[in-house]
């Protein structure tokens, strides 16, 4: 009888890793669990990961790895076969990524959009934290389309939601996107391994 930490081999899923990914590097402003996800495996590259990793990770532990895998298909990689549905869901078939423009606020103060699509901030921001998102810096990166399928918002305009984002606070990058890390990587500290917890995993809450 399979385990439930074979949940990834059991539906056939693998993983692929868009253009735009392949240069993005961990750092120390990423979110907490995937900076341990890094560590664990001494890796730095998005370009590093693979299925076998993510199989590995889940047997350490299977909530983290839930997690994680969450966190890796709002930022682009995509999954594919039946963890397709839940990781990286993508009905509009687009990569819009969200761009924080005011890194010193906190989280709860983003004021996401101006007018038409105010009344989805708050399920936008406790979505956010709910998955481990506590800086706006951790946005950057989110591709806008597979989040609205995970809030279950498959029937919004994004376009129209693109053209209500407060301009103050977000931006949306939809082309040159083989490009979008070059400059953050740039700006941003590599993420420094702690070798001294090897053998540590990290403990998360459930999330859906």
């Amino acid at each position: 009888m399979l385990g439930v930490f074979d949940f990834l081999k059991i539906n056939k899923s693998s993983v692929e890793i868009p253009d735009f990914l392949l240069k993005r590097r961990i750092c120390n402003d990423d979110v907490e669990i995937l900076q341990h996800f890094f560590d664990y495996f001494q890796i730095t590259t998005f370009a590093e990961i693979n299925i076998e990793i993510l199989n590995n990770y889940a047997k350490t532990n299977y909530d983290s790895a839930i997690q994680v895998n969450t966190l890796l298909g709002l930022y682009g990689i995509k999954f594919i076969g039946k963890s397709s549905l839940k990781y990286s869901p993508n009905t509009r078939n687009k990569n819009y990524l969200l761009v924080s423009l005011n890194n010193t606020s906190e989280i709860y103060n983003l004021k996401i959009f101006q007018t038409k699509y105010k009344n989805l901030e708050l399920k936008f921001l406790e979505y956010f934290e709910r998955i481990g998102i506590q800086k706006p810096s951790q946005i950057t990166g989110i591709n806008l389309s597979i989040l609205l399928d995970k809030l279950n918002l498959k029937d919004v305009d994004i376009d129209m939601l693109c053209s209500d984002i407060n301009i103050s606070y977000l931006e949306i990058k939809k082309e040159n996107l083989e490009n979008f890390y070059s400059d953050i990587n740039q700006n941003q500290p590599i993420k420094a391994f702690d070798n001294t917890n090897e053998n540590s995993f990290f403990i998360s809450e459930k999330i859906s």
